[in-house]
């Protein structure tokens, strides 16, 4: 994936693990990084490491101990505030 700098993108793309990070202004980072995503071998381990990322942070069973964990605190503080 290329996604450039701004806003929320760099949260979703690992710098060279998942995907590569132009700045939004310079034509040439661009042209490099579609250029690597023509080798075959480097989209792979790009997407290797985007599997690696999700599997880390956003599976679901990650999903659910999250969401788990928020129920806990709000029900912590409900019980507190009576």
């Amino acid at each position: 994936m290329v996604a450039s700098r701004i806003g929320s993108l760099p949260d979703i793309v690992a710098e060279g693990i998942s995907g590569y990070l132009p700045a939004h202004d310079d034509p040439r980072e661009w042209i490099d990084a579609v250029t690597k995503l023509s080798d075959d071998g480097e989209v792979r381990r790009l997407g290797e490491g985007a599997w690696s990322i999700w599997d880390r942070d956003y599976r679901p069973e990650r999903g659910l101990e999250e969401l788990e964990r928020a129920y806990r605190a709000a029900l912590a503080m409900t019980n507190t505030a009576r």
